[in-house]
Protein backbone atom coordinates (compact mmCIF):
# COMPACT_ATOMS: atom_id res chain seq x y z
CA UNK A 1 0.00 0.00 0.00
CA UNK A 2 1.36 3.42 -0.97
CA UNK A 3 1.03 6.03 1.73
CA UNK A 4 0.51 9.58 0.48
CA UNK A 5 1.60 12.20 2.98
CA UNK A 6 -0.88 15.01 3.56
CA UNK A 7 0.30 18.22 5.19
CA UNK A 8 0.07 17.11 8.84
CA UNK A 9 1.76 13.83 8.00
CA UNK A 10 4.37 15.65 5.93
CA UNK A 11 5.25 17.87 8.89
CA UNK A 12 5.54 14.81 11.10
CA UNK A 13 7.75 13.13 8.50
CA UNK A 14 9.97 16.21 8.32
CA UNK A 15 10.46 16.10 12.08
CA UNK A 16 11.27 12.40 11.83
CA UNK A 17 13.87 13.10 9.14
CA UNK A 18 15.58 15.66 11.37
CA UNK A 19 15.81 13.06 14.12
CA UNK A 20 17.08 10.53 11.59
CA UNK A 21 19.72 12.97 10.37
CA UNK A 22 20.88 13.50 13.94
CA UNK A 23 21.17 9.75 14.40
CA UNK A 24 23.27 9.53 11.23
CA UNK A 25 25.78 12.05 12.49
CA UNK A 26 24.86 14.72 9.93
CA UNK A 27 23.72 18.20 10.74
CA UNK A 28 20.06 18.85 9.94
CA UNK A 29 19.44 22.14 8.19
CA UNK A 30 16.11 23.91 8.08
CA UNK A 31 14.17 20.63 7.94
CA UNK A 32 15.72 20.04 4.49
CA UNK A 33 19.00 19.46 2.70
CA UNK A 34 20.25 23.07 2.63
CA UNK A 35 20.41 25.96 5.05
CA UNK A 36 18.95 28.69 2.88
CA UNK A 37 20.22 31.43 5.19
CA UNK A 38 23.89 30.52 4.88
CA UNK A 39 24.28 28.33 1.78
CA UNK A 40 25.17 29.70 -1.65
CA UNK A 41 22.63 27.23 -3.07
CA UNK A 42 19.54 29.20 -4.10
CA UNK A 43 16.11 27.93 -3.09
CA UNK A 44 14.06 27.75 -6.30
CA UNK A 45 10.27 27.57 -6.34
CA UNK A 46 7.49 27.76 -8.90
CA UNK A 47 7.24 31.50 -8.15
CA UNK A 48 10.86 32.49 -8.71
CA UNK A 49 12.11 29.90 -11.22
CA UNK A 50 11.14 31.93 -14.30
CA UNK A 51 12.72 35.19 -13.14
CA UNK A 52 15.88 33.74 -11.62
CA UNK A 53 16.71 30.94 -14.05
CA UNK A 54 14.86 31.30 -17.35
CA UNK A 55 14.97 35.10 -17.69
CA UNK A 56 18.62 35.22 -16.67
CA UNK A 57 21.77 35.15 -18.78
CA UNK A 58 23.66 33.39 -15.99
CA UNK A 59 24.61 29.73 -16.12
CA UNK A 60 22.63 27.64 -13.62
CA UNK A 61 22.98 24.07 -12.40
CA UNK A 62 19.64 23.09 -10.89
CA UNK A 63 19.05 20.10 -8.63
CA UNK A 64 15.57 18.57 -8.40
CA UNK A 65 15.44 16.70 -5.10
CA UNK A 66 13.29 15.14 -2.38
CA UNK A 67 14.07 15.50 1.32
CA UNK A 68 13.64 11.77 1.93
CA UNK A 69 16.00 10.72 -0.88
CA UNK A 70 19.20 9.11 0.38
CA UNK A 71 21.15 9.89 -2.80
CA UNK A 72 20.10 13.55 -2.51
CA UNK A 73 21.50 13.60 1.03
CA UNK A 74 24.78 12.19 -0.29
CA UNK A 75 24.94 14.81 -3.04
CA UNK A 76 24.04 17.79 -0.81
CA UNK A 77 27.51 18.53 0.69
CA UNK A 78 29.16 18.33 -2.74
CA UNK A 79 26.49 20.55 -4.32
CA UNK A 80 26.75 23.03 -1.45
CA UNK A 81 30.54 23.13 -1.76
CA UNK A 82 30.34 23.66 -5.53
CA UNK A 83 27.94 26.59 -5.02
CA UNK A 84 30.44 28.25 -2.68
CA UNK A 85 33.42 27.58 -4.92
CA UNK A 86 31.62 28.96 -7.99
CA UNK A 87 30.23 32.07 -6.28
CA UNK A 88 30.28 34.81 -8.91
CA UNK A 89 31.00 32.34 -11.72
CA UNK A 90 27.63 30.59 -11.95
CA UNK A 91 24.63 29.87 -9.76
CA UNK A 92 23.44 26.60 -8.27
CA UNK A 93 19.85 26.17 -7.21
CA UNK A 94 17.71 23.42 -5.72
CA UNK A 95 14.04 22.60 -6.26
CA UNK A 96 12.13 20.52 -3.71
CA UNK A 97 9.58 18.04 -5.04
CA UNK A 98 7.19 19.14 -2.29
CA UNK A 99 7.47 22.84 -3.11
CA UNK A 100 7.37 22.68 -6.91
CA UNK A 101 5.49 19.65 -8.29
CA UNK A 102 4.67 21.63 -11.44
CA UNK A 103 8.37 22.03 -12.24
CA UNK A 104 8.88 18.31 -11.70
CA UNK A 105 6.28 17.63 -14.38
CA UNK A 106 7.47 20.38 -16.74
CA UNK A 107 11.03 19.07 -16.80
CA UNK A 108 10.15 15.36 -16.78
CA UNK A 109 11.75 14.58 -13.44
CA UNK A 110 11.38 10.86 -12.77
CA UNK A 111 14.06 10.33 -10.15
CA UNK A 112 16.01 12.17 -7.49
CA UNK A 113 18.39 13.83 -7.61
CA UNK A 114 18.05 15.08 -11.20
CA UNK A 115 20.54 17.73 -12.28
CA UNK A 116 19.89 20.06 -15.22
CA UNK A 117 22.18 22.71 -16.70
CA UNK A 118 20.65 25.98 -17.94
CA UNK A 119 22.91 28.14 -20.10
CA UNK A 120 22.60 30.43 -23.10
CA UNK A 121 21.41 33.84 -24.23
CA UNK A 122 17.95 33.28 -25.69
CA UNK A 123 14.98 31.33 -24.35
CA UNK A 124 15.64 28.66 -26.98
CA UNK A 125 19.28 28.42 -25.93
CA UNK A 126 18.30 28.03 -22.30
CA UNK A 127 16.51 24.74 -22.80
CA UNK A 128 18.11 22.57 -20.11
CA UNK A 129 20.55 19.76 -20.69
CA UNK A 130 20.87 16.84 -18.29
CA UNK A 131 24.00 16.73 -16.17
CA UNK A 132 25.18 13.14 -15.80
CA UNK A 133 28.78 13.78 -14.83
CA UNK A 134 30.59 13.13 -11.55
CA UNK A 135 28.62 14.07 -8.44
CA UNK A 136 31.56 15.87 -6.89
CA UNK A 137 32.13 19.59 -6.47
CA UNK A 138 35.10 19.40 -8.84
CA UNK A 139 33.26 17.41 -11.48
CA UNK A 140 30.29 19.78 -11.45
CA UNK A 141 32.59 22.81 -11.63
CA UNK A 142 34.28 21.48 -14.78
CA UNK A 143 30.94 21.05 -16.56
CA UNK A 144 29.62 24.43 -15.44
CA UNK A 145 32.74 26.31 -16.53
CA UNK A 146 32.59 24.61 -19.93
CA UNK A 147 28.99 25.83 -20.35
CA UNK A 148 29.65 29.48 -19.41
CA UNK A 149 28.64 32.17 -21.90
CA UNK A 150 30.78 35.30 -22.16
CA UNK A 151 29.43 38.84 -22.58
CA UNK A 152 32.91 40.34 -22.62
CA UNK A 153 34.23 42.46 -25.50
CA UNK A 154 37.92 41.85 -26.17
CA UNK A 155 39.50 45.27 -26.78
CA UNK A 156 42.39 45.33 -29.24
CA UNK A 157 45.38 47.63 -28.92
CA UNK A 158 44.28 51.22 -29.39
CA UNK A 159 40.61 50.25 -29.20
CA UNK A 160 39.65 51.74 -25.82
CA UNK A 161 38.07 54.93 -27.22
CA UNK A 162 36.00 52.92 -29.69
CA UNK A 163 34.82 50.60 -26.90
CA UNK A 164 33.67 53.48 -24.70
CA UNK A 165 31.93 55.32 -27.54
CA UNK A 166 30.38 52.53 -29.57
CA UNK A 167 29.77 49.47 -27.37
CA UNK A 168 26.50 50.03 -25.45
CA UNK A 169 27.13 53.79 -25.13
CA UNK A 170 24.16 54.29 -22.80
CA UNK A 171 25.56 51.87 -20.22
CA UNK A 172 28.42 52.24 -17.77
CA UNK A 173 31.57 50.35 -18.76
CA UNK A 174 34.11 48.23 -16.91
CA UNK A 175 37.38 46.98 -18.34
CA UNK A 176 39.64 44.27 -16.94
CA UNK A 177 43.32 44.69 -17.64
CA UNK A 178 44.95 41.27 -17.50
CA UNK A 179 48.20 39.64 -18.54
CA UNK A 180 46.34 36.46 -19.47
CA UNK A 181 45.27 35.48 -22.98
CA UNK A 182 41.83 34.11 -22.07
CA UNK A 183 38.82 35.34 -20.15
CA UNK A 184 38.58 33.93 -16.64
CA UNK A 185 35.44 32.00 -15.53
CA UNK A 186 34.77 34.62 -12.83
CA UNK A 187 34.81 37.51 -15.32
CA UNK A 188 32.57 35.55 -17.69
CA UNK A 189 30.14 34.85 -14.86
CA UNK A 190 30.02 38.48 -13.73
CA UNK A 191 29.47 39.64 -17.32
CA UNK A 192 26.41 37.38 -17.47
CA UNK A 193 25.11 38.60 -14.10
CA UNK A 194 25.28 42.26 -15.15
CA UNK A 195 24.43 41.79 -18.83
CA UNK A 196 22.21 44.67 -19.95
CA UNK A 197 23.31 46.83 -17.02
CA UNK A 198 27.08 47.14 -17.57
CA UNK A 199 29.20 46.74 -20.72
CA UNK A 200 32.18 44.49 -19.98
CA UNK A 201 35.49 44.81 -21.80
CA UNK A 202 38.88 43.16 -21.47
CA UNK A 203 42.39 44.14 -22.46
CA UNK A 204 44.46 40.97 -22.69
CA UNK A 205 48.20 40.75 -22.44
CA UNK A 206 48.28 44.21 -20.83
CA UNK A 207 51.27 45.50 -18.92
CA UNK A 208 51.12 47.59 -15.78
CA UNK A 209 52.13 50.82 -17.53
CA UNK A 210 49.27 50.52 -20.01
CA UNK A 211 46.81 49.80 -17.19
CA UNK A 212 48.05 52.78 -15.18
CA UNK A 213 47.05 55.12 -18.03
CA UNK A 214 43.46 54.18 -17.39
CA UNK A 215 43.22 54.95 -13.72
CA UNK A 216 44.90 52.03 -12.03
CA UNK A 217 47.03 53.25 -9.13
CA UNK A 218 49.05 50.03 -9.04
CA UNK A 219 50.94 48.20 -11.73
CA UNK A 220 49.76 44.91 -10.29
CA UNK A 221 47.47 42.95 -12.62
CA UNK A 222 44.68 42.05 -13.02
CA UNK A 223 43.00 45.39 -12.48
CA UNK A 224 39.38 46.47 -13.01
CA UNK A 225 38.43 50.02 -14.05
CA UNK A 226 34.95 51.53 -14.46
CA UNK A 227 33.53 54.42 -16.48
CA UNK A 228 30.18 56.09 -15.88
CA UNK A 229 27.53 55.88 -18.58
CA UNK A 230 28.30 58.34 -21.38
CA UNK A 231 31.93 58.84 -20.37
CA UNK A 232 34.42 58.58 -23.24
CA UNK A 233 37.46 60.01 -21.46
CA UNK A 234 39.96 57.20 -21.09
CA UNK A 235 41.62 58.98 -18.18
CA UNK A 236 38.33 59.25 -16.26
CA UNK A 237 38.23 55.60 -15.26
CA UNK A 238 37.73 54.72 -11.59
CA UNK A 239 39.68 51.67 -10.40
CA UNK A 240 38.39 48.89 -8.16
CA UNK A 241 40.59 48.94 -5.06
CA UNK A 242 39.00 46.09 -3.11
CA UNK A 243 39.74 42.40 -3.06
CA UNK A 244 39.47 40.39 -6.27
CA UNK A 245 36.77 38.06 -4.97
CA UNK A 246 33.06 37.68 -5.60
CA UNK A 247 31.51 39.75 -2.77
CA UNK A 248 33.88 42.71 -3.18
CA UNK A 249 33.51 42.69 -6.97
CA UNK A 250 29.72 42.56 -6.72
CA UNK A 251 29.71 45.55 -4.35
CA UNK A 252 31.85 47.48 -6.84
CA UNK A 253 29.74 46.48 -9.85
CA UNK A 254 26.45 47.17 -8.07
CA UNK A 255 27.63 50.72 -7.48
CA UNK A 256 28.77 51.07 -11.10
CA UNK A 257 25.42 49.80 -12.40
CA UNK A 258 23.49 52.16 -10.14
CA UNK A 259 25.65 55.15 -11.04
CA UNK A 260 26.66 55.53 -7.39
CA UNK A 261 30.15 56.27 -6.07
CA UNK A 262 32.12 53.06 -6.07
CA UNK A 263 32.71 51.61 -2.58
CA UNK A 264 35.99 51.93 -0.77
CA UNK A 265 37.84 48.98 0.70
CA UNK A 266 35.96 49.45 3.99
CA UNK A 267 32.60 49.63 2.22
CA UNK A 268 33.37 46.46 0.28
CA UNK A 269 34.35 44.63 3.44
CA UNK A 270 31.09 45.60 5.14
CA UNK A 271 28.86 44.83 2.16
CA UNK A 272 28.63 41.20 3.28
CA UNK A 273 25.93 39.43 1.35
CA UNK A 274 25.37 41.90 -1.45
CA UNK A 275 23.37 40.12 -4.13
CA UNK A 276 24.83 39.46 -7.54
CA UNK A 277 21.85 40.76 -9.51
CA UNK A 278 20.44 43.60 -7.45
CA UNK A 279 17.30 41.57 -6.75
CA UNK A 280 15.99 40.35 -3.42
CA UNK A 281 18.34 38.05 -1.56
CA UNK A 282 17.59 34.54 -2.80
CA UNK A 283 18.76 33.07 0.48
CA UNK A 284 16.01 34.82 2.44
CA UNK A 285 13.10 32.95 4.03
CA UNK A 286 11.42 30.60 1.53
CA UNK A 287 8.36 31.80 -0.31
CA UNK A 288 5.04 30.21 0.52
CA UNK A 289 3.78 28.27 -2.50
CA UNK A 290 0.71 26.12 -3.03
CA UNK A 291 1.45 22.46 -2.65
CA UNK A 292 -0.40 21.62 -5.87
CA UNK A 293 0.18 17.94 -5.14
CA UNK A 294 2.08 15.79 -2.70
CA UNK A 295 4.69 13.09 -3.20
CA UNK A 296 4.72 9.88 -1.23
CA UNK A 297 7.67 9.15 0.99
CA UNK A 298 9.05 5.65 0.33
CA UNK A 299 8.21 3.00 2.89
CA UNK A 300 10.88 2.36 5.47
CA UNK A 301 12.60 -0.98 5.31
CA UNK A 302 12.91 -3.40 8.19
CA UNK A 303 15.33 -1.73 10.59
CA UNK A 304 16.15 -4.98 12.34
CA UNK A 305 19.32 -7.02 11.89
CA UNK A 306 18.76 -10.63 10.83
CA UNK A 307 21.02 -13.54 11.76
CA UNK A 308 22.33 -15.66 8.90
CA UNK A 309 22.91 -19.07 10.46
CA UNK A 310 21.96 -21.34 7.58
CA UNK A 311 21.53 -21.48 3.82
CA UNK A 312 17.82 -20.89 4.25
CA UNK A 313 18.49 -17.78 6.30
CA UNK A 314 21.00 -16.57 3.70
CA UNK A 315 18.46 -17.01 0.91
CA UNK A 316 15.76 -15.22 2.88
CA UNK A 317 17.89 -12.23 3.89
CA UNK A 318 20.56 -11.99 1.18
CA UNK A 319 20.35 -14.36 -1.76
CA UNK A 320 16.68 -14.04 -2.67
CA UNK A 321 15.11 -11.22 -0.71
CA UNK A 322 11.47 -10.80 -1.61
CA UNK A 323 11.60 -7.01 -1.11
CA UNK A 324 14.45 -6.56 -3.61
CA UNK A 325 16.74 -4.87 -1.10
CA UNK A 326 20.47 -5.45 -1.12
CA UNK A 327 21.97 -7.34 1.78
CA UNK A 328 24.26 -5.33 4.07
CA UNK A 329 26.08 -8.22 5.75
CA UNK A 330 28.39 -8.00 8.76
CA UNK A 331 30.82 -10.93 8.76
CA UNK A 332 32.09 -11.03 12.34
CA UNK A 333 33.74 -13.64 14.57
CA UNK A 334 31.01 -14.88 16.90
CA UNK A 335 28.67 -12.43 15.14
CA UNK A 336 29.88 -9.43 17.15
CA UNK A 337 32.88 -7.15 17.64
CA UNK A 338 33.87 -4.48 20.12
CA UNK A 339 33.10 -1.68 17.64
CA UNK A 340 30.24 -3.31 15.70
CA UNK A 341 27.97 -4.28 18.55
CA UNK A 342 24.33 -5.27 18.01
CA UNK A 343 23.35 -1.74 19.05
CA UNK A 344 25.65 -0.19 16.41
CA UNK A 345 24.32 -2.51 13.69
CA UNK A 346 20.74 -1.66 14.64
CA UNK A 347 21.60 2.03 14.50
CA UNK A 348 23.03 1.58 11.00
CA UNK A 349 19.94 -0.33 9.92
CA UNK A 350 17.71 2.52 11.08
CA UNK A 351 19.94 5.10 9.42
CA UNK A 352 19.70 3.39 6.02
CA UNK A 353 16.12 2.13 6.22
CA UNK A 354 15.12 4.29 3.23
CA UNK A 355 18.10 3.25 1.10
CA UNK A 356 17.20 -0.16 -0.29
CA UNK A 357 19.35 -2.06 2.21
CA UNK A 358 18.49 -4.92 4.54
CA UNK A 359 20.92 -5.73 7.34
CA UNK A 360 22.17 -9.10 8.54
CA UNK A 361 25.07 -10.59 10.49
CA UNK A 362 26.87 -13.92 10.17
CA UNK A 363 29.25 -15.63 12.58
CA UNK A 364 32.41 -16.35 10.58
CA UNK A 365 33.85 -18.35 13.46
CA UNK A 366 31.28 -21.06 12.75
CA UNK A 367 31.99 -23.57 10.00
CA UNK A 368 28.99 -22.49 7.91
CA UNK A 369 29.76 -18.80 8.32
CA UNK A 370 33.39 -19.34 7.39
CA UNK A 371 32.35 -21.21 4.23
CA UNK A 372 29.95 -18.41 3.31
CA UNK A 373 32.67 -15.79 3.79
CA UNK A 374 35.01 -17.80 1.56
CA UNK A 375 32.36 -18.18 -1.14
CA UNK A 376 31.68 -14.45 -1.18
CA UNK A 377 35.16 -12.96 -0.77
CA UNK A 378 37.63 -15.79 -1.24
CA UNK A 379 39.61 -18.05 1.11
CA UNK A 380 41.15 -16.25 4.07
CA UNK A 381 39.91 -12.88 2.74
CA UNK A 382 38.13 -12.02 5.97
CA UNK A 383 40.55 -10.53 8.47
CA UNK A 384 40.65 -11.45 12.13
CA UNK A 385 38.43 -8.50 12.97
CA UNK A 386 35.85 -9.46 10.34
CA UNK A 387 34.49 -7.67 7.28
CA UNK A 388 31.42 -5.84 6.06
CA UNK A 389 29.90 -6.58 2.66
CA UNK A 390 26.95 -5.58 0.50
CA UNK A 391 25.62 -8.55 -1.42
CA UNK A 392 23.67 -8.44 -4.67
CA UNK A 393 22.32 -11.94 -4.36
CA UNK A 394 20.48 -12.28 -7.66
CA UNK A 395 23.56 -11.24 -9.66
CA UNK A 396 26.03 -13.06 -7.39
CA UNK A 397 28.08 -9.91 -6.87
CA UNK A 398 29.58 -8.39 -3.76
CA UNK A 399 31.47 -5.31 -2.61
CA UNK A 400 33.25 -5.35 0.73
CA UNK A 401 35.05 -3.38 3.39
CA UNK A 402 37.77 -5.85 4.30
CA UNK A 403 41.42 -6.11 5.27
CA UNK A 404 43.67 -6.39 8.33
CA UNK A 405 44.18 -2.64 8.48
CA UNK A 406 40.49 -1.79 8.12
CA UNK A 407 38.69 -0.52 11.19
CA UNK A 408 35.12 -1.74 11.38
CA UNK A 409 33.05 0.77 13.31
CA UNK A 410 30.04 3.00 12.88
CA UNK A 411 31.96 5.70 11.01
CA UNK A 412 33.86 3.46 8.57
CA UNK A 413 30.88 1.24 7.77
CA UNK A 414 28.71 4.34 7.35
CA UNK A 415 31.21 5.84 4.90
CA UNK A 416 31.30 2.52 3.01
CA UNK A 417 27.50 2.38 2.79
CA UNK A 418 27.36 6.00 1.64
CA UNK A 419 29.50 4.97 -1.32
CA UNK A 420 27.19 2.04 -2.02
CA UNK A 421 23.98 4.05 -2.04
CA UNK A 422 25.74 6.92 -3.83
CA UNK A 423 26.85 4.72 -6.74
CA UNK A 424 30.58 4.74 -6.07
CA UNK A 425 31.00 1.10 -5.03
CA UNK A 426 32.58 -1.49 -7.33
CA UNK A 427 31.25 -5.02 -7.28
CA UNK A 428 32.99 -8.32 -8.01
CA UNK A 429 31.62 -11.77 -8.71
CA UNK A 430 31.32 -14.20 -5.82
CA UNK A 431 34.56 -16.09 -5.28
CA UNK A 432 32.69 -19.41 -5.26
CA UNK A 433 29.37 -21.16 -4.83
CA UNK A 434 27.28 -20.30 -1.80
CA UNK A 435 27.46 -23.30 0.56
CA UNK A 436 24.66 -25.36 2.05
CA UNK A 437 24.63 -25.52 5.82
CA UNK A 438 22.11 -25.81 8.56
CA UNK A 439 21.68 -23.99 11.83
CA UNK A 440 23.03 -25.63 14.95
CA UNK A 441 20.35 -25.72 17.63
CA UNK A 442 21.56 -24.54 21.05
CA UNK A 443 21.63 -27.10 23.83
CA UNK A 444 18.18 -27.70 25.31
CA UNK A 445 16.38 -26.95 22.06
CA UNK A 446 16.33 -30.46 20.64
CA UNK A 447 12.61 -30.19 19.99
CA UNK A 448 12.99 -27.05 17.89
CA UNK A 449 12.20 -27.42 14.16
CA UNK A 450 15.17 -28.55 12.13
CA UNK A 451 16.72 -26.37 9.52
CA UNK A 452 15.58 -28.82 6.86
CA UNK A 453 12.00 -28.34 8.07
CA UNK A 454 12.50 -24.59 7.87
CA UNK A 455 13.77 -24.92 4.32
CA UNK A 456 10.79 -27.07 3.42
CA UNK A 457 8.50 -24.29 4.60
CA UNK A 458 10.28 -21.71 2.44
CA UNK A 459 8.85 -20.57 -0.88
CA UNK A 460 9.26 -23.03 -3.79
CA UNK A 461 11.64 -20.61 -5.55
CA UNK A 462 13.90 -20.35 -2.52
CA UNK A 463 13.77 -24.09 -1.94
CA UNK A 464 14.62 -24.82 -5.57
CA UNK A 465 17.51 -22.39 -5.47
CA UNK A 466 18.90 -24.07 -2.39
CA UNK A 467 18.76 -27.42 -4.15
CA UNK A 468 20.65 -26.01 -7.12
CA UNK A 469 23.22 -24.14 -5.03
CA UNK A 470 22.34 -20.71 -6.54
CA UNK A 471 20.33 -17.71 -5.42
CA UNK A 472 16.67 -17.88 -6.35
CA UNK A 473 15.05 -15.58 -8.89
CA UNK A 474 11.94 -14.49 -7.06
CA UNK A 475 11.09 -11.77 -9.52
CA UNK A 476 12.06 -9.19 -6.93
CA UNK A 477 12.66 -5.58 -7.87
CA UNK A 478 15.27 -3.12 -6.70
CA UNK A 479 18.71 -2.80 -8.20
CA UNK A 480 18.10 -5.63 -10.64
CA UNK A 481 14.67 -4.47 -11.73
CA UNK A 482 12.46 -1.42 -11.49
CA UNK A 483 12.70 0.35 -8.17
CA UNK A 484 9.63 0.53 -5.99
CA UNK A 485 7.77 3.80 -6.37
CA UNK A 486 9.36 6.43 -4.18
CA UNK A 487 12.33 4.23 -3.32
CA UNK A 488 16.05 4.98 -3.21
CA UNK A 489 17.47 2.06 -5.14
CA UNK A 490 21.14 1.30 -4.73
CA UNK A 491 22.67 1.74 -8.21
CA UNK A 492 24.09 -0.72 -10.68
CA UNK A 493 27.86 -1.07 -10.85
CA UNK A 494 29.47 2.30 -11.53
CA UNK A 495 26.19 4.16 -11.99
CA UNK A 496 25.14 7.23 -10.06
CA UNK A 497 22.44 6.47 -7.52
CA UNK A 498 19.00 7.95 -7.94
CA UNK A 499 15.79 7.80 -5.96
CA UNK A 500 12.75 7.11 -8.07
CA UNK A 501 10.09 9.78 -7.92
CA UNK A 502 6.71 8.43 -6.84
CA UNK A 503 3.49 9.34 -8.56
CA UNK A 504 1.94 12.60 -7.47
CA UNK A 505 -1.36 12.71 -5.65
CA UNK A 506 -2.24 16.11 -7.04
CA UNK A 507 -1.93 18.14 -10.20
CA UNK A 508 1.67 17.10 -10.70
Amino acid sequence: MKVVLRRPALWAASAFLVVLAAASGTTPVAAGLYNWKTSKVVQLTEKNFQSLVLDSKETWLVEFYADWCGHCKNLAPHFDRAAGNLDGVARLGAVSSDDAPGLMTKYGVKGFPTLKLFSGVTARDRRPSDYNGPRTSGGMAVAIKAALKSFVTVIPAGGMETFLKEVSPKLPHVVLFTSKKTTSPLYKGLSATYEGRIAFGEVRGADGDAAAKHGLASKKLPGLVSWAAGSTDEAAGVPHTGAVEADALRAFLDAVAAGSPVPSDDDAASSGGATADGMADASAAPEATPMGGTFAQPPAGDSGVATVDSRAAYDAHCGARKDGRLCALALLPDGVSASLTPAVLESLAKRYQFDNLGFAVVDVASSGGAELASSLLGPDAVASNGAFAVVRGKKSKVTALVGEGVVLDDASVGAFLDKVVGGDARYARFAGDVPHWTAVAPAGEADAPSDAETEAAASPAVHAAADEGAPADTGSTGTEGKAEEGSCAAPADGDAGQCEAPRSNGSA
